[in-house]
């Protein structure tokens, strides 16, 4: 599987160091707006150059990266620093230690089918993808439609991955900030999100009981 990902990580502190050294929180939000018009800010940032450049070496996709697939990855990242820090409190930093990272997983022979994240614990993985939308009406309809595409994804890894069982989930979040405001409803649904997730994990995953 290391060979189908753009980027893999053994600990979820590599990932974090990796986050944490693209430099991308200084004042990055999930805000309101089309994925390619918040781009054009971030255009000749370093961590988009950065990103730019290891998509390119990896030399596993037909097409350069756009900068609204840039955009996605940077909210997923606040998303997963978020959910990383509560799964330690809960499943304990001695499992949590134990957890793979998998980004922007390929899936083999699938016309260049990708999931977000796989995350591993043993013989477990969770194929896990993220969508932002701008209205709670809109969580129920895009949820279902998330659901089914994991569910084709889990399918077509099955043909050649064997000996672990899979989890699939799908994290509808919603939009933080108009501009510079926060959107306190939608920064609240996030961190629910955020819990529901790690109690999934914690239950599923790691195997602990209610």
């Amino acid at each position: 599987m290391k060979n189908d990902t753009l980027l893999y990580f053994s600990t979820p502190s590599e990932f974090l160091e990796f986050v944490d050294a693209l430099d991308m929180y200084n004042g990055w939000t999930i805000r309101s707006g089309t994925m390619n018009s918040r781009g054009r800010s971030i255009r000749n940032r370093s961590y988009t150059n950065t990103l730019k450049e290891l998509f390119s070496e990896r030399d596993l996709f037909r097409k350069n990266v756009s900068i609204a697939e840039i955009v996605s990855w940077l909210d997923n990242f606040v998303y997963m620093k978020r959910i990383l820090d509560q799964l330690e409190k809960d499943v304990g930093t001695k499992l949590y230690r134990k957890t793979e990272i998998y980004v922007e997983y390929k899936i083999r022979m699938s016309k260049m089918m990708r999931i977000d994240y796989v995350i591993k614990y043993e013989d477990k993985i969770c194929l896990l993808e993220f969508r932002t939308l701008d209205s709670f009406n809109k969580l129920r309809p895009t949820w279902s439609k998330k659901k089914t595409e994991l569910l084709i994804y889990k399918e077509l890894m099955q043909n050649y991955v064997f000996g672990l069982h899979f989890l699939t989930y799908a994290f509808i979040g919603l939009f933080e900030y108009n501009h510079s405001t926060p959107i306190e409803k939608h920064i609240t649904h996030n961190n629910k999100q955020v819990e529901y997730f790690s109690k999934y994990l914690r239950l599923f995953m790691y195997g602990f009981s209610e």
